[in-house]
């Protein structure tokens, strides 16, 4: 019932169930008064890792609601991002330039999430469809079509770019020390976890949960 109300009334605001969830999510502080997601988008080459993906929302209390759980995942995955910065940094690539393109990217929350969270600007490029023009031009320069990687740049074009707050920069960084603590001291029993959930689930309702 929960959902087919919130379809509703996002209908009847005129806007898609994801860009509703956004307007209840930025009335909410930064940090989710409390709620965290831990590991929506941990490390990828890290086993460990990959069975934490989408599993919990942690420190649930009464006060919190459907604004909530939508932001905190949103920073659980902004929190991932991080982490991958951070791994690319630790091994002397540090990222000086972020753009967001497709998908998530048409949510100006998340945008503002993501650029407080990593503390850098991060600009929304338009007119891009998605991976498919990365792939083409690829499979261009590979054919001889395009003769270098320079001129990917004129498919598309660039858009708004988000700004760090600093205050939430602040609010962040003391919940990404958390985040890190967290999975941190978690990760040797996300495999457990994850096979307590197959266990449980039926095999279709696995590709949610793995």
């Amino acid at each position: 019932m929960g959902r087919l109300a919130e379809a509703a009334n996002a209908a009847a605001a005129g806007l898609s169930v994801h860009a509703w969830l956004d307007r209840l999510a930025a009335a909410t502080p930064a940090g989710a008064d409390g709620l965290a997601a831990p590991a929506l988008c941990p490390r990828r080459e890290d086993a460990a890792a990959r069975s934490a993906c989408a599993r919990h929302i942690d420190r649930p209390r009464l006060h919190h609601r459907l604004a909530h759980v939508w932001r905190a995942a949103l920073e659980g995955v902004a929190f991932g991002f991080r982490h991958h910065v951070d791994v690319f940094r630790e091994r002397g690539a540090d990222m000086r330039r972020i753009v967001a393109c497709d998908g998530g990217a048409a949510s100006d929350l998340w945008l503002q999430i993501c650029a407080d969270v990593l503390d850098r600007p991060v600009q929304r490029l338009r007119r891009h469809p998605g991976s498919c023009l990365g792939a083409a031009y690829v499979a261009g320069v590979g054919v001889g079509v395009f003769k270098d990687w320079q001129g990917g740049g004129r498919y598309v074009e660039p858009g708004e770019v988000f700004e760090p707050d600093r205050a939430r920069v602040a609010v962040y960084d003391r919940a990404y020390a958390a985040f890190r603590e967290t999975y941190e001291r978690l990760k040797t029993l996300y495999p457990a976890l994850r096979f307590t959930a197959q266990k449980r689930f039926a095999p279709e309702a696995r590709w949610a949960i793995a």
